[in-house]
């Protein structure tokens, strides 16, 4: 059985105001209440401050995948199989204008035997390994 599969991610923005009390001062982002009358009246203006969030990012997933059923005996049969998945994210911080991705792939190699007694087939037990590589070569571990 072969097979493709691919998601696309979503996109979105992410931009945060500031609300100032600007008839307290300019700078104003927060007064105090009593607790008997936790709200205020005061005008609230929306800006952004130096550290508000604004950005634009989207992830990205494809995946491939391939396997095959192998009969080694009559009783005996053996699954085997490959899937590539590959994960991109891209992120744009429109206040700085850096431009910021990053991109892995994962090879995930599976193996499973399958038999069949007198009578009805035995279930199958399929078993599957995975590494992940990110940086050098050296960094490469199996997943757990």
């Amino acid at each position: 059985m072969t097979g493709l599969t691919t998601l696309q991610g979503g996109s979105w923005n992410n931009r945060r105001l500031t609300g100032y009390f600007g008839s307290v001062s300019p700078t104003t982002t927060s007064v105090t209440v009593p607790l008997s009358a936790p709200t205020t009246s005061l005008p609230l203006d929306f800006r952004p401050s130096a550290t508000d969030a604004d950005n634009h990012g989207v992830a990205t997933v494809a995946a491939v995948y391939a396997q095959d059923q192998v009969v080694l005996s009559p009783r005996l049969q053996a699954t085997l199989g490959l899937r590539y998945d590959r994960f991109r994210v891209a992120f744009r911080n429109n206040r700085t204008a850096a431009d910021l991705s990053s991109q892995d792939g994962l090879v995930s190699p599976a193996a499973g035997p399958a038999g069949q007694a007198d009578g009805p087939a035995l279930p199958s037990t399929p078993a599957t390994a995975s590494r992940i590589c990110r940086g050098p070569a050296s960094s490469c571990r199996p997943c757990r």
